[in-house]
């Protein structure tokens, strides 16, 4: 808060800043570096008839589910870079990763942010009802002023943001003015119904540090599930893979992600992750793996019979593999979050350059995408790489450039 003011009197830029996970640059510039990792790292008591918990920003995603682990919870976005990728950083981006199709975005689970305003004030950010919200727009500061300007914003372009704003899960980019207009925002499959309330901290969520430094956060959690596996399914071509996904997603999983050719062979050529190519059949240009949450076991394996029986023989599909053991040690886990690293290691002086990161396409959609994406790259004499979470139709396009 001292640092903020300091700033703010000197006007002198801030980034706030998690592990660096971001591949925009959103985590550099020429500013006061606010480096929330090395100190705000606690993680506070989890309350678990209610499911919640604080944390710090600092706190590391891996970190908070081994503290969740023995109570029988986890926290629901799940991003490739787990190990180091920060809360502050995941709520900066509005983060979702793997199984988002199941339990969506940060935005979905943000209760409450402490966050630092631009001239220094500290303050917590939560949901209001009509009459507190009216009690806080009187306050002359500037925490009444952020909640009556929002307000009147969206009150002024309500029929704008409902017109424009995509209707697609895994939008992520902008500032979330959806979620100041009751029943706009796209949810999760099943995801409970809660009274809305306005709360300037879904705006935070997704801005990148652009509108406050968040500190800490009070944050939903959910159980970790009964029984867990995987079906791996390997296609022919990554254009087929996409143009099943419609059939995969009928099923109910709580996720599907891809990998390409490009990424399995890369593996077979590594030490480390040559030995975890177990999980695919033949030689596929893409492999689709539907992770599935149950019950019971015996609603796991029933489950995955029926993708099985799906599946297995169709034209185009190579084969298609059960692996009914815990998902997040899984081989395929192993090269998936890998995937990236792999990809950098190419040899020679062609690499899969970021470019189209993280596609936002409704997944009916996708195949189209696809077909048209790749006829741009073969018009330019190159191909792309792609991988990612294919069930809400974010993939990670990548052309290999000299």
């Amino acid at each position: 808060a001292v640092a903020m003011a300091i700033a703010a009197e000197e006007g002198v830029p801030i980034v706030p800043r998690g592990a660096a996970t971001s591949l925009s640059g959103q985590t550099i510039g020429e500013a006061l570096v606010l480096d929330c990792s090395k100190y705000l790292n606690r993680v506070g008591v989890v309350d678990r008839a209610s499911r919640r918990v604080h944390v710090e920003a600092g706190v590391v995603l891996d970190q908070l589910n081994t503290h969740l682990k023995p109570l029988g919870l986890m926290f629901g976005p799940d991003v490739s870079t787990s190990d180091r990728a920060t809360i502050g950083g995941m709520i900066g981006n509005n983060s979702a990763g793997a199984r988002s199709l199941k339990y969506g975005k940060m935005v979905d689970h943000v209760e409450c942010l402490d966050v630092v305003l631009s001239d220094g004030t500290p303050t917590t950010l939560r949901p209001l009802d009509d009459s507190a919200l009216d009690t806080v727009c009187s306050q002359d500061d500037l925490v009444g002023k952020l909640h009556r300007t929002v307000r009147e914003v969206v009150t002024h372009n309500r029929e704008e943001i409902a017109a424009r704003f995509p209707r697609i899960l895994r939008r992520v980019s902008g500032y979330n003015l959806d979620e100041f207009v009751p029943g706009l925002p796209i949810r999760p499959q099943g995801w409970p119904d809660e009274p809305w309330r306005f709360n300037l901290a879904r705006l935070v969520v997704g801005s990148e540090g652009t509108l406050a430094l968040v500190t800490g956060a009070e944050l939903k959690v959910v159980p970790l599930p009964a029984a867990q596996g995987l079906v791996v399914l390997s296609f022919d071509t990554i254009q087929g893979a996409l143009e099943r996904l419609h059939d995969i997603l009928e099923t109910r999983p709580a996720s599907i992600e891809m990998i390409d050719r490009a990424i399995l062979d890369l593996a077979a050529a590594n030490p480390e992750y040559s030995r975890y190519l177990t999980f695919y059949e033949g030689q596929p240009e893409a492999v689709l793996a539907a992770q599935i949450h149950a019950d019971s076991a015996e609603d796991l394996a029933e489950r995955s019979q029926r993708l099985l029986r799906l599946f297995q023989g169709r034209p185009g599909v190579l084969g298609v593999r059960i692996r009914l053991n815990a998902t997040a040690k899984d081989d395929f886990w192993k090269v998936r979050k890998a995937g990236l690293s792999l990809l950098m290691g190419m040899l020679g002086d062609a690499k899969p350059v970021a470019f189209v990161e993280d596609t936002a396409v409704d997944p009916a959609r996708l195949p189209e995408f696809y077909s048209r994406f790749m006829a741009i790259l073969r018009k330019h004499d190159t191909t792309g790489t792609c991988y990612g979470h294919a069930d809400v139709g974010c993939l990670h396009i990548r052309p290999v450039l000299n």
